[in-house]
């Protein structure tokens, strides 16, 4: 079979440079990043996956991507517990959640590296933890707007059916209850919450 000989065309601007370039490991400290998009998949065993895709909107690092991979199982409840504080929800011990990812997108974080890990042909990776925006500037979009606090849910709330897994790579949300918002006086306690979820 004949493959056509395509041809292009290219122009190059004056701040070209190679790619290899500019993408060494960001230094250790903290960086506001905005969630760009989340990619959804299924573990090895099973279990949902997400990779948010955080974009530096301050600094020296503007525009650089940092990645955050969470796995939905039991194991790592510490990791989603603070993921989803990160983003403005008011998670308790006890309690639960309901979220999609169009929830997360377009609103901010803080992710602070705290070191860096060596990974196959020489790759460095930053090991990174979320933190809440305390700037309390929303998202780099638009921010929803604030909801009216709501009444505080009961601390076990009953699992609803089982959902059916997605086949691999498939976009599916994940079942969690809404985040609550709690009282002024409660988010003070905690430090502040960026970014409100609704």
């Amino acid at each position: 079979m004949n493959q056509q000989d395509d041809q292009i065309s290219f122009n190059f601007g004056s701040d070209a440079k190679a790619a290899t370039e500019g993408f060494e490991p960001i230094p250790l400290g903290e960086y506001r990043c905005v969630c760009e998009k989340i990619e959804t998949g299924l573990t090895h065993a099973n279990d949902k996956k997400w990779t948010a895709f955080l974009r530096i909107i301050e600094g020296p690092y503007t525009g650089r991507f940092l990645f955050e991979r969470v796995t939905f199982n039991q194991k790592s409840q510490n990791f989603i517990f603070s993921f989803f504080r990160a983003f403005g929800w008011s998670v308790e011990p006890g309690g639960s959640i309901t979220a999609r990812q169009s929830d997360i997108i377009g609103r901010t974080c803080i992710v602070k590296v705290h070191g860096h890990t060596k990974g196959q042909n020489d790759k460095t990776y930053e090991d990174t933890v979320l933190l809440p925006d305390t700037q309390g500037a929303g998202s780099a979009q638009s921010a929803p707007p604030r909801a009216q606090a709501a009444p505080q849910s009961p601390p076990h709330v009953q699992p609803g059916p089982p959902q059916v897994q997605p086949g691999f790579g498939q976009q599916q949300d994940i079942p969690m209850n809404p985040p609550a918002q709690q009282a002024t006086q409660q988010q003070t306690q905690n430090g502040g919450m960026a970014n409100p979820p609704f």
